[in-house]
């Protein structure tokens, strides 16, 4: 599963304050949010990407070589390109989270205020002028993503707790199962294949599961799963259904993979159908949070003016540097 890095980010309407660098018109319109109800300015967005692209070269950047040019994703985009998309989402979201605030009784209380406006301005100078400049930061940018940072995680919140939980503790019962896989993978013909599943059948007629899988060079693995999961062939769960604890499968045999032989070790693992109930909960709390955004999403305009996005670029790297200080 694609995995994207969710960069908290935040918008601000109307910001016109002009920095000098970056060789853009920090006043230039970037997103106009329905028919000028809201303008972002290039300005502050090339302040979000510099800032998120400062903060992924320190954590991954000694990883890759020309990291933002590299396809990280599968998605057929550079890393740039894919954070870059992932900026004007959450700008979006941001901004929408902020406008129905109240719908949820949400504000921001004067310590979560202060402390905002205190973290802004430690940054700036934590930070040297140059780091300032190439970033095109200001106390007021700080103080605005901060607030809508806060904002769009309290409501977010505030929505996820109105989703309706149906699912039921027998949806979320786990069973355990050990297996053994005599994998296929470099069998050149018909016979080593058939030599693989006679070390299946062998397994699967024996009593003591881990001391034969040994005795043939393999290795016992263990999984855990539920009623809806897809993480192990259909054929492999539907046989371990079939079991009780402690009973051993016959061969099991998944097309393209190998030969599977099964041990169920647990027809419920009470503490693992805990913590998976609160796991699908979750699921369907964000589930219902993203369908919320969607439906905000259809009801308004948000037009991105791409000929000025595709002036921020990630081509200049960050330096970062520690402080010493535990704070």
């Amino acid at each position: 599963m694609k995995k994207r890095a969710a960069a908290v980010l935040a918008a601000v309407c109307a910001v016109t304050l002009c920095l000098g660098g970056c060789g853009i018109n920090q006043k230039a319109t970037l997103v106009n949010v329905n028919d000028n109800e809201c303008t972002i300015t290039l300005g502050y967005g090339n302040f979000v990407a510099k800032y998120y692209q400062a903060i992924y070269e320190n954590a991954y950047g000694s990883y890759y070589d020309d990291m933002w040019n590299q396809d990280l994703y599968g998605s057929g985009n550079t890393f740039q390109e894919d954070l870059k998309a992932d900026i004007l989402d959450s700008l979006q979201e941001e901004y929408l989270l902020k406008q129905h605030a109240a719908d949820y009784g949400v504000e921001l209380s004067e310590e979560e205020t202060k402390a905002i406006k205190d973290a802004a301005k430690k940054f700036m100078e934590d930070n040297t002028d140059q780091a300032i400049k190439d970033m095109g930061a200001t106390e007021e940018y700080l103080i605005d993503m901060l607030t809508y940072e806060t904002y769009a995680q309290k409501v977010s919140e505030a929505i996820r707790e109105k989703a309706e939980l149906t699912v039921t503790e027998e949806e979320a019962k786990v069973r355990t199962f050990s297996y053994v896989c005599f994998s296929t993978a470099d069998a050149e013909d018909d016979d080593a294949k058939m030599a693989l599943k006679a070390q299946a059948q062998a397994v699967s007629e024996q009593n003591d599961f881990e001391l034969s899988v040994s005795a043939l060079g393999q290795t016992v693995e263990e999984y855990s799963y539920y009623p809806a999961d897809t993480g192990m062939d259909e054929a492999v769960l539907s046989a371990a259904d079939q079991l009780k604890k402690g009973e051993i499968s016959g061969v099991i045999e998944v097309e393209d993979e190998g030969y599977y032989v099964i041990r169920l070790d647990s027809e419920y693992d009470e503490e693992a159908s805990a913590e998976k109930l609160v796991e699908l909960q979750e699921e369907q709390k964000n589930q219902y949070l993203q369908d919320v955004l969607a439906g905000w999403k259809e009801d308004m305009s948000w037009e991105v003016d791409k000929d000025q996005w595709a002036k921020v670029t990630f081509d200049q790297p960050f330096a970062i540097v520690e402080s010493e200080s535990e704070e």
